[in-house]
């Protein structure tokens, strides 16, 4: 064979095996980067002993590796105990992690009970659900719901059979705080100081 034909046999049989390679590559790459594109809802519960962090979602109980994709889901995070709930969206990176993008909604362990304020008792029975019971043993039941907001306040949210009612949430040890705004100007209409009652 004339040597200039072997030469390029040979750098034709290079070129091919380089062509895989990178073939190869970019199909690792694609995959890889469609694990990490995958952007999903997610419910369930936050396990912040643990490092990294993880969640377990709600339905399955199935356990996810967490990382907080943003700066506001960072935030968010941090101002939440063990096993508190989150719903929100995040990326599924792999099959064992999720990269959160933002907190939509929260369940506060340390919200849940009795609390006392003037004239009513505001009983939180989980996360969703609602009881305030007047003077006169009156007992309405509510929705509610939490969601991040400015520094320490939640952002509240009520809603009955009638009406919703919007508002935030200040909690501290035994303490909180309940404001109720004008849906229309934003502006306060009630301010709700509530003490937790120890059963």
């Amino acid at each position: 064979m004339p040597k200039h034909l072997h030469f390029m046999k040979t750098t034709g049989s290079k070129l091919l095996f380089h062509v895989a390679l990178i073939a190869s590559l970019l199909a690792f790459l694609i995959t890889d980067n469609a694990w990490a594109t995958t952007k999903i809802n997610i419910k369930g519960y936050l396990v912040l002993e643990s490092d990294p962090y993880r969640f377990i979602e709600a339905d399955t109980l199935k356990s996810y590796k967490l990382r907080a994709a943003t700066d506001v889901a960072k935030k968010a995070i941090m101002k939440l105990n063990n096993f508190d709930g989150i719903t929100g969206v995040a990326t599924l990176y792999d099959d064992q992690t999720l990269l959160l993008e933002s907190v939509e909604f929260v369940g506060l362990r340390r919200l849940l009970g009795k609390w006392k304020a003037e004239k009513e008792i505001y009983q939180f029975v989980d996360y969703n659900r609602l009881q305030v019971s007047s003077a006169t043993d009156k007992k309405t039941n509510m929705s509610y719901a939490l969601s991040p907001g400015v520094g320490d306040s939640w952002r509240l949210f009520f809603t009955d059979d009638q009406s919703v009612t919007l508002g935030s949430l200040e909690i501290q040890n035994e303490k909180a705080q309940i404001q109720i705004f004008d849906t229309d100007t934003g502006s306060v209409l009630k301010t709700l100081p509530l003490v937790r009652v120890k059963e």
